[in-house]
């Protein structure tokens, strides 16, 4: 998965199922084809989530914007 933040938003913090990732958006994470929780934090607190499906062997871009 590429996961960057909305247009015009500051890079957030982003946790991948619960897991921290290591680097705020723009990132890349390869995660197991099936469904998967994106969280994305904002500097000013802001929060937003989603549900994604990863199918086998596919890029897919996600973007965080509330």
């Amino acid at each position: 998965l590429k996961i960057g933040s909305g247009p015009g938003l500051p890079p957030a913090t982003v946790w991948v199922d619960g897991q921290k990732q290591p680097k705020p958006t723009p990132l890349s994470v390869m995660v197991s084809p099936g469904n998967h929780t994106i969280e994305w934090k904002y500097p000013d607190g802001k929060k937003v989530k989603k549900k994604v499906s990863a199918a086998d062997k596919s890029a897919q871009v996600i973007k965080g914007a509330p």
